[in-house]
């Protein structure tokens, strides 16, 4: 019996739902905009997932304030702000302040390479006036100059913090920002008085990566991102970092006061950390990378390890068995994560460096471990590279790793990795989850 198409039943919502998330941009483009078409019941679906995150630069800001409707700005979750030292003035054009002021729904923004004293004060407004959303959960500052340390304090929501490579405000380059006030429920206030309502970070992710601050010098970025630790190790300071869950850094260069300061950070989270990632930062020498004070021992909930290796240099498997050392026994980590970024000029690693890893896997406190996932993409600059050489690479894994092979918890794969996955400094590039 034929059905007039009027007639059918409609699909649930929640199926519709799911047949959308499924599609990822911006491969699935195109569909998604048929998907615009279908029915009114894929309509917002299909437009939340098309506008979900709005990338602004020069070249486009200007364009995307007359383009931008409410219709449009109301799935607008996230905001990427992408700028360079040399030509950031277009930051403050007011432009960019009219499309912020529309975003009323944002839980995430990345700022990128800026110097705040720079900005204008609506800007700088409208940016704390984000930050105080009760839907934001997540910022991204990376390169800003001159960042005034109780910006940490004009948050209300915040779960998932990301700092790299930034640098204090001075007394030189003005009085510190102090954003504006925002009134406090009593009725959660205690009998003990007046007290700040604790924010508990879920995710933070620190580091210092040379020559993205051209103006400030790697030392002072070190002893900056140490006051930021001590900042957020304050028990009067509203971001309580004592339930993170996942916490992300880059291995060097670390001081010996921020080695410090990250094992306090260890030691007031010890009994909620479940995943760990560590990135090493590009060209690193990692034959100077003798020994570490961090003891990631105390982690007693310690599930998930990641580890990303942005560049094959000689030393690379003394320097990953130096790490992993770190967390001796692996016993109780259910997954450990390696990713490989390929190079040109990647070295080939000898036999006798990949005995120093196999070693590791190799002892008593190792035999727990369920699960090793050695991932390998070719960097997306790579002139004379091609898939055979990352499935040589795969190869070479397997065969000097013969006790995991044998033990059947090996798995060696692609990942696919894009120029921006690179170098947007994302720290969900790699999930444990």
């Amino acid at each position: 019996m034929h059905v007039p198409l009027n007639r059918m039943p409609p699909l649930p919502q929640e199926l519709v739902n799911m047949i959308i998330h499924h599609l990822q941009l911006p491969t699935d483009y195109n569909t998604l905009l048929a998907c615009c078409l279908v029915c009114r019941a894929f309509l917002p679906a299909a437009l939340s997932k098309l506008h979900f995150a709005a990338y602004i630069e020069k070249r486009n800001v200007r364009r995307a304030s007359e383009r931008l409707t409410p219709n449009v700005a109301q799935y607008i979750c996230e905001v990427y702000l992408h700028s360079s030292h040399e030509n950031s003035s277009w930051l403050s054009d007011g432009p960019l302040v009219v499309i912020l002021r529309q975003l009323l729904h944002l839980q995430k923004v990345r700022l990128h390479h800026c110097t705040w004293s720079a900005l204008s004060s609506d800007l700088r407004a409208e940016i704390i006036r984000i930050f105080q959303g009760q839907r934001f959960r997540h910022v991204q500052i990376f390169g800003v100059e001159g960042l005034p340390l109780t910006l940490f304090e004009s948050f209300t929501n915040l779960r998932h913090l990301d700092i790299s490579s930034i640098s204090l405000q001075t007394p030189s380059q003005g009085p510190q920002f102090t954003p504006p006030i925002i009134p406090i429920d009593r009725s959660l206030i205690g009998r003990a008085g007046p007290a700040k309502i604790p924010i508990h970070l879920e995710s933070l992710g620190l580091a210092v990566l040379s020559g993205e601050l051209p103006s400030v010098s790697v030392e002072v970025q070190k002893k900056d991102m140490i006051s930021v630790l001590d900042f957020l190790l304050n028990p009067s300071t509203s971001l309580d970092v004592t339930r993170l869950s996942t916490i992300s850094f880059d291995t060097e260069p670390l001081s010996k006061e921020f080695e410090h300061g990250l094992g306090r950070l260890l030691d007031a989270c010890c009994t909620s950390v479940g995943h760990v990632k560590m990135y090493s930062p590009v060209y690193a020498n990692y034959e100077s990378f003798k020994s570490t004070s961090i003891s990631f021992k105390r982690l007693c909930c310690l599930k998930s390890l990641v580890i990303l290796v942005s560049h094959i240099q000689n030393g690379v498997m003394r320097w990953l068995a130096r790490i992993l050392g770190t967390f001796e026994p692996l016993n109780a980590i259910e997954k450990i994560q390696i990713v490989f970024i390929l190079h040109d000029d990647h070295h080939q690693v000898t036999y006798n460096e990949w005995k120093f890893l196999n070693s590791v896997f190799m002892l008593p406190g190792s035999t727990s471990l369920s699960r090793l996932i050695v991932e390998w993409s070719i960097f997306p600059g790579a002139l004379t590279l091609d898939e055979e050489h990352g499935f040589a690479f795969e190869d070479m894994v397997k065969s000097n790793l013969p006790y995991l092979s044998s033990r059947n918890i090996l798995e060696v794969r692609k990942m696919q990795l894009s120029h921006n996955d690179l170098f947007s400094l994302d720290r969900n590039l790699v999930t444990p989850y």
